[in-house]
């Protein structure tokens, strides 16, 4: 019993870190986005010229609603947005001190390890102590639940019987 209280010690600790470390980081992380100059690669391209794969894609769907081509190059356009977002956004951090970081980063990393040490450990140890509180059963019972309903013989003579039935409802 002291075993698992302390594993589930463990756990709570390990949590109380990850979510106390995660919070001091997202804290401290400023977001900031704008469409200025896009870069894929080496070529730069205008905020506005990102839209126009997708109006020629809605186009298309307009003028051949069934064709597969259409929806494919609306549904790139519109994939292209998205990710002409995502890479005009940025991350900075807070000046913060080093101190801090590392409670952050301490916090994170130790949290997600006593948790993982919990959740991944080897299930096999506990089976002494489940078989103790198995409840123990008679002999009888035992070989109650093994015997078998009826023998071989009564079985196939129940078959026997029943083809003989169906031969004479089906075969008049």
């Amino acid at each position: 019993m002291g075993k698992k209280s302390n594993e589930l010690v463990q756990f709570i600790i390990g949590l109380v870190m990850l979510v106390s470390g995660g919070y001091a980081f997202l804290s401290s992380v400023h977001v900031s986005s704008g469409f200025t100059r896009l870069r894929f690669g080496g070529v730069h391209i205008g905020s506005g010229l990102v839209v126009i794969p997708f109006i020629i894609g809605i186009i298309m769907l307009f003028a051949m609603p069934r064709k597969f081509i259409s929806k494919l190059v609306t549904g790139l356009g519109l994939l292209v947005i998205i990710i002409s977002v995502i890479m005009s956004t940025d991350l900075y951090l807070t000046h913060l001190p080093l101190f801090a970081y590392l409670l952050m980063f301490i916090g994170i990393f130790g949290g997600v390890t006593l948790i993982l040490k919990i959740l991944l450990a080897n299930p096999d140890r506990f089976e002494d102590e489940e078989e103790e509180t198995r409840p123990i059963r008679s002999r009888k019972r035992r070989q109650r639940d093994y015997e078998p309903i009826s023998t071989e013989a009564e079985q196939v003579s129940d078959v026997d019987e029943e083809m003989e039935a169906l031969k004479k409802k089906y075969l008049k």
